[in-house]
């Protein structure tokens, strides 16, 4: 109980200090504190060790009294005491499974761990892509103010239609509902580390660099966390088995047995009288053999090794489903850097030019503002273009990393 008091206190501690998150590792290393379902792992734990402990070899004793009539018209006394202590095997086998328990709850927990990892990481990359995009939208957003002021000066001096400062003013709005759902789309990837956080604290995602580093891409890991979780179910099914067949060896009873016989008894040729005081005792010794439901027994015999069939067939089933995501994740990730690199090599370089030749134009009076908005605006989309490839890298980069590390 101290432990458990102890341990929801820092929670507690925790969701009051917490400071400003703008690092991911310390976003982590929280998250392993706070969130609330590796806190359940952390108390089912406690819970499964407790019943690791609970495990006994003996039964409730029986205790017993007769009072009545045994072999006189007086009353007599029977006072007994048994007790049933289980097969050793059989409470070492019960013990095996709860620490097999224990151990598959220590996998679970790491592999949870593992996959918050993961979503954290992709949550927090895809705030800072949006981030990004935010910042272009905003500098396309100073560009159509600028053009909507011009519209509204040309129509004051008649210069212009009013179909150009219409143009104009839905250019804006456009912009601006644009800047909303990017907002909109921003706070979800913050609330959604929150939720995984456990904690309402400010984020504030960055990044050192725009792209992950690529780890050496191979087979999975034979200790990825997913087999470990598939292995330590199989190896519990097997020491369920193992348990099964010990509750088939005999239990051991012992007894003993005090009593009284009142009244006149012969006793070697001497009759001798005897008052109510309990003196004559006895004591017992029995096994407890499964003899009427062997039937039910074979049944669930055979029932853990189905069951032991089942999780080899997972593992095997984990194996191949995580070799095929790798492979699949591979093949997305090559074709995401041949765009990153087309974005690098050709469109960006495109883009700058056209930014820079449209800018000179529209200084020399070649081209009207609106001219230089479209092109200034293809330059900010390719842009963007940019800034997906390299999240949708990030991304893929992401997944392959949880593939391949253990």
């Amino acid at each position: 109980m101290r432990k458990l008091t102890l341990f929801i206190c820092s929670v507690l501690q925790i969701q009051i200090h917490a400071q400003n998150l703008n690092n991911f590792d310390e976003l982590y290393r929280l998250a392993l504190k706070s969130n609330s379902e590796i806190q359940q792992f952390v108390l089912q734990n406690e819970s499964l060790e407790y019943k690791r402990k609970s495990v006994s070899l003996f039964d409730p004793t029986e205790v017993s009294a007769i009072i009545g009539q045994n072999n006189s018209h007086f009353r007599d006394a029977n006072y007994q005491i048994s007790q049933s202590i289980s097969n050793p095997y059989k409470y070492i086998q019960k013990g095996n499974v709860l620490k097999q328990k224990l151990f598959l709850n220590d996998m679970e927990k790491i592999q949870f761990e593992r996959k918050l990892k993961l979503k954290l990481s992709q949550h927090w990359y895809k705030a800072i892509y949006w981030k990004h995009i935010e910042k272009l939208t905003l500098k396309e957003d100073s560009l159509i103010v600028e053009f909507v002021k011009i519209a509204k000066a040309k129509v004051k001096f008649g210069e212009a239609k009013t179909i150009e400062k219409s143009i104009a003013e839905l250019e804006a709005s456009m912009i601006q509902q644009d800047l909303l759902e990017i907002d909109g789309k921003y706070r979800d990837e913050i609330l959604a580390l929150k939720l995984l956080l456990n904690q309402n604290i400010d984020i504030l995602p960055t990044a050192s660099s725009l792209i992950l580093e690529l780890p050496a891409v191979g087979s999975i890991s034979d200790k990825h966390s997913n087999l470990n979780v598939a292995n330590a179910l199989l190896n519990l099914s097997k020491q369920e088995l193992k348990y099964a067949r010990s509750s088939l060896l005999p239990d051991i009873r012992v007894g003993y047995n005090l009593q009284s016989i009142v009244g006149p008894q012969e006793i070697g040729g001497v009759v001798k009288y005897y008052d109510r005081q309990p003196r004559f005792q006895s004591l017992h010794l029995g096994l407890s053999l499964p003899l009427f439901n062997w039937r039910s027994n074979s049944n669930m015999l055979r029932s853990n090794k189905v069951e032991i069939a089942v999780q080899m067939l997972g593992v095997e089933r984990e194996k191949f489903a995580l070799q095929q995501q790798l492979d699949n994740e591979i093949k997305h990730y090559q074709i995401q850097k041949q765009i990153y690199q087309n974005y690098i090599s050709g469109s960006l370089v495109a883009a700058e030019e056209m930014t820079r030749k449209a800018m000179f134009a529209y200084q020399d009076g070649e081209i009207p503002y609106i001219e230089y908005l479209q092109s200034i605006q293809s330059s900010l989309e390719l842009q963007k273009k940019y800034f997906q490839s390299i999240d949708e890298l990030n991304q893929s980069i992401l997944l392959i990393q949880y593939y391949t590390q253990p």
